[in-house]
């Protein structure tokens, strides 16, 4: 196995099961509350089923090993495939295939928030470009289920999640919010796919020009 990416709480590296290539995610740091976030984010990735959500493989869970393992997308995330194209090292047009990377990101989230009557809407709360991963044929999948939770039946305010750049005002506010967070953050990676530079600089700048006219 080799290892290809690193967050605050996990680490996923490459491997193989029943000979396909995958990806195993596994905790960094274990504590008592990452144990039950990192339980609670198998227990839904598990039951999702879309071609536009990352396919679950399988989990272990012992004293020696916990890990979730996912299929593997060989291109990638989004967010490496903008970087690429902000370095020159490919060309990424509209047509093809960012407007299609576009839609398949929609219908990931549209099912996590219109799954069926009889299971909840789930809101995802990170959604970003590091969050989607791009197959050999281009198809976007959407993943990272580690902040995610099921809507409540009633909008309660919860906890203050996600990546700052992406991050809804409600959230970012701890103020009551519900499924449309994910559609701000939609936005915000959509605005990120079309900008050729960094998407830092240019929403900096466009907040430099706003309030010098003010």
């Amino acid at each position: 196995t080799a290892r290809v990416g690193a967050g605050a709480f996990g680490e996923v590296f490459k491997g193989t099961c029943l000979g396909e290539p995958c990806a195993v995610k596994t905790m960094l740091n274990v504590t008592e509350d990452n144990v039950k976030a990192f339980r609670a984010e198998i227990l839904l990735t598990a039951t999702l089923r879309h071609p536009n959500i990352v396919h679950f493989v399988g989990a272990c869970w012992g004293r020696e090993l916990m890990c979730l393992v996912l299929e593997w997308a060989p291109k990638g995330s989004l967010a490496a495939m903008l970087d690429d194209a902000s370095n020159k090292l490919v060309a990424l047009e509209w047509h093809d295939p960012l407007l299609k990377i576009a839609l398949d990101i929609a219908r990931g989230l549209g099912y996590l928030h219109a799954r069926s009557p009889f299971k909840a809407c789930i809101i995802h709360r990170d959604v970003k470009p590091d969050n989607v991963l791009i197959t050999d044929f281009l198809s976007a999948k959407v993943t990272d289920f580690g902040t995610s939770r099921a809507k409540a039946q009633e909008d309660v305010t919860m906890t203050g999640v996600g990546t700052p750049l992406f991050c809804a005002p409600e959230i970012a506010n701890s103020e009551a919010y519900d499924e449309s967070v994910d559609v701000y953050s939609f936005g915000l990676t959509l605005v990120n796919m079309a900008v050729v530079d960094d998407i830092t600089e240019f929403i900096a700048e466009r907040w430099r020009a706003h309030f010098n006219k003010t």
